[in-house]
């Protein structure tokens, strides 16, 4: 008897794009697709600047050079995290300063982040894994007292809540991947 390991699923509504990449291999190289997934999470995230990378890895190294870090700066993460959230920030030379999570959201704990913020601090990296947020508003003001960025890390939440607000609206950088 032979057991798969797995069987590949093809959703019906799928069987039309995969044909049509057939017909035109062109679409594979432009932007058609890159520019309707654009649109969709403009619509989500009513004026955010969206763009696409190939992974939400890439999109933190974004980050990490648009905030300029360098070495000796310091970034507070969640103990709980990815390890390319912090390496993307690791890859510049930024110190990590690991803050416990709230058990109840496994989030960063919003209650120890002021206590991890020094003078070197550059930003505070937020996990919004699978549509569970931090208290973002408690969060904010500490970030505000001090000017430091929050970038908001929101795994696979995409039209996830919190209160009336979309998860991924919370952070001065903001990344999504599904």
């Amino acid at each position: 008897m032979i057991i798969p390991l797995c069987r590949p699923y093809i959703a019906a509504h799928l069987t039309d794009v995969l044909q049509a990449f057939q017909v035109r291999p062109e679409l594979l190289r432009n932007h058609f697709y890159t520019d309707i997934c654009i649109n969709k999470l403009e619509e989500v995230y009513t004026g955010a600047f969206v763009r696409l990378t190939k992974s939400c890895t890439q999109a933190l190294e974004m980050a990490a050079f648009l905030l300029d870090i360098q070495p000796g700066d310091e970034v507070v993460v969640p103990s709980f995290i990815y390890v390319s959230a912090a390496t993307a920030f690791v890859a510049r030379g930024a110190y990590l300063t690991y803050v416990d999570i709230d058990p109840n959201t496994l989030n960063i704990n919003v209650d120890l982040v002021e206590r991890a913020i020094t003078a070197k601090t550059k930003a505070i990296i937020t996990v919004n894994y699978i549509g569970v947020a931090c208290d973002y508003a408690k969060l904010r003001p500490i970030a505000d007292k001090y000017n430091i960025p929050i970038i908001e890390d929101n795994a696979m939440g995409i039209k996830a809540k919190t209160g009336n607000k979309e998860l991924g609206l919370f952070g001065d950088i903001r990344t999504l991947s599904i």
